[in-house]
């Protein structure tokens, strides 16, 4: 009996120290993982949702088999900054980064890799200056790309480089490109407009194959063959500006004329229109129920506009398009992207304060502006608006004078007078959290408002008057009351309250329990902290009770032995 008992001892011990081991080099094993090489001269770093790539040269070349080192928390990764020096992004560098929306790279960046951003559902956004080769299936499935800004100093654009892109709407091929790969746009379901410019002799196999919503294509009068299925399965092309051969007329009319087969599950259709200017790329995308008088509750219609500002001339071209929506008796949702262009000047905001408009601005910083245009005053949109913003992760107790050992961020805003509601990305691993913001003075801070950061790392402030300077975000601050913290449209439903800007705690005043961060295992730190002190406890427990129940056995025989 007394050996039964020392093996289940030793037995037990070994689990408590075997599972305190796992999970501690579980929460390392992140730690470390948060920078590191990507190439001879070039290194990585991530910190609150951002991964950053900096120094000189080629990116290195990932696979499935060797993935890039940051595969592990690719889910993670909601903005990608490249700096100057970096000439190339690696093959399969970003594959699956699922949660990534933006991506921004400087003009020292020639080269983007096969399959460099594959998969990259969410990607909405990318600004790639002076790119010249785009890889084979470089964007493939990239399904939430609308507008596509393809820069002037493009050559090559590789095999099913935009295959499946669903949302794209509109796509210029300039005239600096040489070579257009097999299936570069095919399945792009959503594609209305497509102009060549390129001096291309071949119109490759299954350029355009499956783009049923493409209703003009503009081909160079240098096209001299029109491979199989170029054009196949496009029952909406109606018009072909192309001045060339007669023979690739005729082929373009034979595979025009080849019968579609039709899908009938969809219970919606997209009536799109898409137009381009020096100043703006801008999408108009009404969402019609495929079948007349056809009632869906769950499927949302209406009127979407989003724009690619490029410079200020493109505002004026998306106020002319919002203008025509609302002459028809729609009132669409505006989506604007901004890359590097952040100021709006006063003459803009004079037209657009004239509109019943909410409009919301995309940074090339992935913050987003929500503008309530008739909630403006005279006063609010007086003067030009900057929207540039900087946030960064403050090192580990840099406030904890002040606010305790927690995380902090930093927040640099340009100058603006908006009444507004500002979502700054905070990073994945920060939903879920309370997220209090401060105003700095000098040493002191100020307390202005506590939100739940949502689902996509955003922490959305309402903000009004003269906006700038320097700004504190801090996580889980002590002392902040429940029912001061503030709920997310998006989470309004799940925390049981009609959205009304309402706090934490709902009608019948209960209260709700904020969880911990996510991290690389899909929970929370402080949840993974918490089954790490919870195993370690509950196993000197366990092993302790053994003990005294070991004890009190040998004390009884002793006893009997007497």
């Amino acid at each position: 009996m007394t050996v039964r008992t020392h093996k289940l001892i030793s037995l037990i011990m070994a689990l408590a120290i075997l599972t305190s081991f796992v999970l501690s080099f579980s929460v390392v094993g992140l730690a470390e993982e948060a920078s590191g090489s990507c190439g001879d001269n070039v290194t990585w770093s991530y910190d609150c949702g951002v991964l950053t790539v900096s120094g000189t040269g080629d990116m290195a070349d990932y696979s499935e088999v060797y993935p890039a080192p940051w595969f592990s928390f690719a889910s993670d990764i909601q903005r990608v900054v490249v700096s100057d020096g970096v000439r190339s992004i690696g093959n399969m560098a970003f594959y699956q980064c699922v949660n990534l929306t933006t991506v921004k790279m400087d003009s020292s960046v020639v080269s983007l890799g096969n399959l460099a951003f594959s998969d990259c559902y969410s990607l909405v956004q990318i600004y790639m200056p002076a790119v010249k080769e785009i890889g084979w299936a470089c964007f493939y499935d990239c399904k939430a790309l609308v507008n596509l800004n393809l820069p002037s100093t493009l050559e090559v654009i590789g095999d099913k480089a935009f295959y499946s892109c669903k949302s794209l709407a509109g796509i210029t091929i300039p005239e600096s490109v040489t070579y257009l790969g097999n299936s570069a746009f095919s399945y792009c379901s959503n594609l209305v407009y497509a102009r060549v410019l390129g001096r291309l002799d071949v119109l490759p196999y299954w350029t355009f194959y499956g783009c049923r919503a493409l209703w003009e294509l503009y081909l160079p009068e240098t096209i001299e063959t029109v491979e199989y299925n170029a054009v196949s399965e496009c029952p909406n092309l109606y018009f072909v500006d192309y001045g060339g051969t007669q023979e690739v007329k005729q082929e373009l009319q034979k595979q025009l004329d080849e019968e579609c087969v039709l899908r009938d599950d969809e219970t919606f259709r997209n009536d799109i229109t898409y137009s381009e200017t020096d100043g703006a790329i801008i999408t108009t995308v009404n969402k019609l129920p495929i079948r007349e008088n056809e009632y869906l509750p769950e499927q949302e219609y209406g009127t979407t506009i989003s724009a690619n500002i490029k410079d200020s001339s493109g505002w004026d071209d998306l106020i002319d398009e919002i203008i025509d929506v609302l002459s028809s008796g729609e009132k669409p949702n505006v989506m604007v992207q901004i890359q590097d262009y952040d100021v709006i000047e006063q003459g803009v905001l004079d037209e657009l304060s004239e509109l019943d408009i909410t409009v919301t601005i995309h940074t090339s910083d992935n913050v987003y502006w929500d503008v309530v245009f008739k909630d403006q005053t005279s006063s609010s949109i007086s003067g030009q608006q900057n929207l540039s913003v900087a946030i960064v992760r403050n090192e580990a107790g840099s406030f904890a004078n002040l606010l305790g050992d927690v995380v902090t961020y930093t927040a640099v805003l340009g100058s603006n007078t908006y009444n507004t509601t500002v979502r700054f990305p905070l990073g994945l691993d920060a939903a879920r959290q309370v997220a209090t913001l401060y105003s700095i003075n000098g040493k002191k801070l100020t307390e202005l408002s506590s939100v739940i950061v949502d689902d996509e790392g955003m922490a959305a402030y309402n903000v009004a008057g003269t906006v700038s300077g320097q700004y504190l975000i801090a996580l889980n601050v002590s002392g902040i009351e429940d029912d001061k913290v503030n709920i997310p449209k998006t989470l309004a439903k799940e925390y049981g309250i009609d959205y009304d800007g309402s706090t934490l705690t709902d009608e019948d005043g209960v209260q709700y329990i904020i969880t911990g961060t996510t991290n690389g295992l899909g929970i929370g730190l402080g949840t993974l902290t918490l089954i790490i002190v919870s195993a370690l406890v509950g196993s000197i427990l366990l092993v302790g009770g053994v003990m005294v129940i070991w004890n009190r056995r040998q004390k009884k025989l002793r006893a009997g032995h007497k």
